[in-house]
């Protein structure tokens, strides 16, 4: 069992990683309008908090970029890179950026979770990252997939949680300038 000081998010030690989150897989997604909403939450969360956003595309001239809707949230100092390894965390640039950032705790959202999910996961977890994964905003094109890989995650070691609680979490405490503008972002 993880110690409550390692399960429990804090502000200035997380960083969200967007990964592969691309047009045209999109529709093969289980429930792919919610995957990018959710998304679009964490990344507006993120920015009013001032936590680190990272994001990776797999293949962007096969597979398409980011949805517009996606995009247009992104902090202007956002970190984007395209990949053809499907683990984030084995590519140089991208762990060479996260390390530069300093933080321990790393929050995924995206696509596939039984492809570059659970691989970044893995990576990230070897890496020494105390990785979450906020399972709301992970997809596959099957939920027996998304299941499995939510399984080995935990099995290994990552923290499964929702967009909501991640949010909140991260916020803290209510009457703050940053709980009243994420609170718009809370799903009630």
């Amino acid at each position: 069992m993880l110690h409550a000081e390692i399960a429990r998010l804090k502000r200035r030690q997380a960083v969200l990683a967007v990964i592969d989150i691309q047009e045209k897989l999109l529709p093969h997604m289980w429930e792919p309008q919610k995957l990018v909403a959710n998304s679009v939450r964490l990344v507006s969360a993120a920015s009013v908090l001032g936590i680190p956003v990272l994001v990776s595309e797999q293949y962007p001239k096969g597979l398409g970029t980011m949805p517009p809707e996606l995009s247009a949230v992104l902090p202007p100092d956002a970190f984007r890179l395209e990949k053809l390894e499907f683990s984030a965390q084995a590519v140089d640039a991208f762990a060479a950026e996260l390390a530069r950032k300093g933080r321990r705790q790393v929050i995924l959202c995206g696509m596939e979770a039984h492809v570059c999910i659970i691989q970044t996961v893995l990576d990230l977890l070897a890496a020494g990252y105390h990785t979450f994964i906020a399972a709301d905003a992970v997809s596959a094109h099957t939920t027996l997939d998304r299941d499995l890989a939510f399984e080995r995650a935990r099995g290994a070691g990552a923290i499964l949680s929702t967009t909501d609680s991640i949010i909140l979490e991260l916020v803290g405490k209510a009457g703050t300038p940053e709980f009243k503008a994420t609170a718009p972002l809370i799903k009630y």
